[in-house]
């Protein structure tokens, strides 16, 4: 089998990070075609405006949320590199944009949202702490935060299965089986317990296993096998489908780590005060 390989003597040239559930990307996130994906996003420009093309019409806006599902363009300005954030439909903080929004599908951020996007956003982390506490401030806006979760240990041992095993199919019944519950019961805790559904926990550690193999040694094949995909093929289809994003640009620009790399809407604006 051939291998795709990235350019050893490029460096990084932007700050990008993938976590449990959400994503972030400094870099152009599309050829400028109408596409679309999984993943909600929300986009700026440290300056100017982005232009959100629908194909009928275009959205000009300082910082802008998109919804899955949407077709859109995303149009910059010359000389400006836009900002990303992607997250997971399933998370509680999706959720809870998807309802601000009030079912519009491109959506102006104005106000302490969009003050909190861009704190986020605009963050230079050195280590992952410091990622934790920005997301979850942005995210506390939407959810209850990670200290106000309930502990359940044999939520604890179901994570600890999953990121020993997560290269491997570990049905939930399974899980559900080892902590002595039923399926709805063991999904329903787990949820409770991390924000995350186990189907969609697993995908995010999956991602980020491949990426990260995939920006040490700049092999996708290796990086979809350590991974779990059955090939770089199956591995590159869904992560474009979450993100429209090939995984070798998104691994060029992947923020270096310096701890562990284990897991620590119709149109209109929404905003607050």
């Amino acid at each position: 089998m051939s291998h795709q390989t990235l350019n050893p003597s490029k460096k990084p040239r932007r700050a990008t990070r993938i976590e449990l559930g959400w994503a972030l990307h400094r870099g152009l996130i599309d050829d400028a075609k109408l596409h679309a994906h999984d993943a909600l996003q929300i986009s700026f420009t440290r300056d100017k405006k982005i232009g959100v093309d629908l194909g009928d019409s275009t959205i000009w806006a300082s910082t802008v949320l998109i919804h899955r599902g949407i077709r859109h363009a995303i149009h910059c300005p010359s000389g400006t590199t836009p900002t990303t954030l992607f997250l997971d439909p399933d998370t509680e903080t999706a959720s809870g944009l998807a309802a601000r929004a009030g079912g519009r599908s491109v959506v102006r951020l104005t106000g302490v949202v969009e003050i909190a996007a861009r704190k986020l956003m605009q963050g230079r982390y050195d280590n992952d702490e410091s990622v934790a506490l920005a997301f979850d401030e942005f995210s506390c806006l939407f959810r209850r935060t990670k200290a106000g979760r309930p502990g359940d240990p044999r939520v604890r041992a179901a994570l600890a299965t999953l990121v020993e095993g997560h290269r491997r199919k570990w049905p939930l019944a399974g899980l559900a089986e080892t902590a002595g519950l039923s399926i709805p019961q063991f999904a329903g805790l787990f949820r409770k317990c991390t924000g995350l559904p186990v189907r969609t926990h697993v995908r995010w550690l999956r991602f980020q296993t491949a990426i990260r193999s995939l920006a040490r040694h700049g092999d996708l094949s290796s990086a979809a096998e350590d991974a779990g995909y059955l090939s770089a093929l199956q591995f590159t289809y869904a992560f474009r489908r979450t993100f429209n994003l090939s995984p070798s640009v998104f691994a060029s620009t992947l923020q270096p780590r310096t701890r562990s790399e284990g897991s620590g809407l119709v149109r209109g604006d929404i905003g607050g005060r």
